[in-house]
């Protein structure tokens, strides 16, 4: 990397507090293409598809975090690329494929902060299914395994939803 490659990714990352969404995409994208060998590119394709998924340019985003997976497994952005791989796929109604890509996301990332966000999802791809005791299954499992997450609210108001409907679809 040079100094060059250090400003581009600077300014991708200056344009989105500026709400310059596609500016910013375009940084990155400049960086990601211009400069393969540079060891900012793993970091330059993530924010590039993060910025796409933002602009709701979903086959960008997919695009670029599956180069990203591919050509940078071992990268630092490979639990953020997943995720932002399994809301692409559960915003195209993509329910099985984004329960796998979640899935996978907490199978080799437990640990990390995206994970019970991952179990979170996949609640929501079996809610979205209308699949309601298999969500609150999942977010059952979310709420032993994660006891502090940040998503016990939100986890016990789609809970709290889910009985609901599923209670009103058996009468």
């Amino acid at each position: 990397g040079t100094w060059y490659d250090d400003a581009w990714l600077g300014l991708g990352w200056v344009k989105p507090l500026q709400e310059a969404w596609p500016q910013a995409q375009d940084y990155f994208k400049a960086l990601a293409e211009n400069h393969p060998d540079s060891r900012l590119r793993p970091e330059a394709l993530f924010k590039w598809g993060e910025t796409a998924l933002r602009l709701q340019e979903h086959s960008t985003a997919r695009t670029t975090l599956n180069t990203l997976l591919k050509d940078y497994p071992a990268s630092p952005f490979t639990d953020e690329a997943l995720f932002c791989k399994g809301m692409i796929e559960s915003r195209e109604r993509q329910f099985v494929q984004a329960r796998k890509t979640f899935n996978q996301l907490n199978l080799l990332y437990k640990a990390k902060p995206l994970a019970d966000d991952a179990l979170f999802q996949v609640g929501n791809t079996y809610f979205a299914q209308g699949h309601y005791q298999q969500a609150l299954d999942l977010w059952s499992e979310l709420l032993t395994t994660y006891p502090l997450t940040e998503l016990r609210p939100s986890t016990q108001l789609m809970m709290a939803e889910a009985n609901y409907k599923d209670r009103k679809s058996v009468v």
